[in-house]
């Protein structure tokens, strides 16, 4: 009788096991199905962490209550897919391991379907599964997918991740935007390049970033969105920035000053360009008698440092 039992126990793993992709990409034929138990092997896992509430002030936002969810690549020995895990169930995932899941469900409304962990998921250690190097690179590449490096006169007819680079001309501060009932920091930022502009829309994390007007920067992973605005590119969880240095010294005579549009700065007559009013107001007397000779460090049209001769 005990072995009758034990058998009858094992039996749901043995017969009703299915392949990964069969699962994610099957429509269920009834509802409340219930998917059967997965056999995995885990290729990778990463860090994804998650803030839950902003803290915001009249021209900021910080992060408030964070959690550190994980990011899981799985295989079936066939295909490959990620999961994303909430901290208290990612020490069940060790990467090199295989498991069996049961009690998992699927998200979404059409296939390919999101493999979801719920309270009620059971995490058994399995008999191992082997996979080639082909799987262990797709799964390396759904961590970081490819994001194209786009000029900004093509990225209207870009669908995939992109990556763009320009000079920073418009930067706004950090606004407070409802999304449903949570509230989440939006930044809007112009890029030119080669007379062409692009308006990008940095959510959560990418806004707070630190951005200078003038600056050039590199942002990777966007993704364009028309809306009533035109063209915007939105920022996405993949989202980079980076500052590309092109600050260079340069000697010169400054032999006028005006007012900028942008505030807080003003114009030196040399080339048009741009410097932060504090740092001009040195320079300010001794202009009164005479072009000031001065070595500077300039990003795009804007002064970042400046020192007399």
């Amino acid at each position: 009788m005990f072995m009758l039992s034990l058998q009858f126990s094992l039996c749901p793993f043995h017969h009703f096991r299915m392949a990964l992709h069969g699962i994610l990409g099957a429509k269920p034929e009834f509802p409340n199905y219930k998917p059967p138990p997965l056999h995995i092997y885990v290729v990778a896992v990463q860090d994804q962490p998650k803030v839950l509430s902003w803290d915001f002030s009249s021209s900021d936002a910080k992060p408030g209550r964070k959690i550190n969810n994980k990011i899981v690549i799985l295989s079936d020995g066939q295909t490959v897919t990620k999961m994303t895990v909430y901290e208290n169930q990612a020490c069940k995932f060790i990467p090199g391991s295989s498991y069996i899941l049961r009690g998992y469900i699927l998200k979404g409304e059409s296939p390919p379907y999101h493999l979801t962990l719920t309270r009620d998921t059971q995490v058994f250690r399995g008999a191992s599964i082997t996979i080639n190097d082909v799987l262990i690179k797709e799964g390396e590449a759904l961590l970081q997918p490819t994001s194209v490096l786009t000029p900004l006169a093509e990225v209207s007819g870009q669908r995939d991740f992109m990556t763009i680079k320009g000079e920073v001309i418009e930067v706004s501060s950090v606004k407070k935007v409802l999304f449903g009932k949570e509230a989440i920091p939006l930044r809007n930022l112009t890029l030119r390049k080669d007379k062409i502009r692009a308006s990008i829309c940095l959510w959560q994390e990418a806004s707070m970033a630190d951005i200078q007007l003038g600056s050039h920067m590199r942002i990777s992973h966007l993704k364009g969105k028309h809306s009533g605005y035109g063209l915007q590119l939105q920022s996405t969880n993949y989202t980079t920035l980076e500052e590309i240095n092109t600050s260079e010294e340069n000697a010169d005579d400054v032999v006028g000053v005006m007012d900028s549009e942008t505030p807080g700065f003003v114009n030196l007559l040399l080339a048009v360009v741009s410097i932060d009013h504090s740092k001009w107001d040195p320079f300010e007397v001794q202009l009164s008698n005479g072009p000031v000779r001065v070595m500077y460090k300039r990003s795009g049209n804007v002064i970042t440092d400046i020192y007399s001769l």
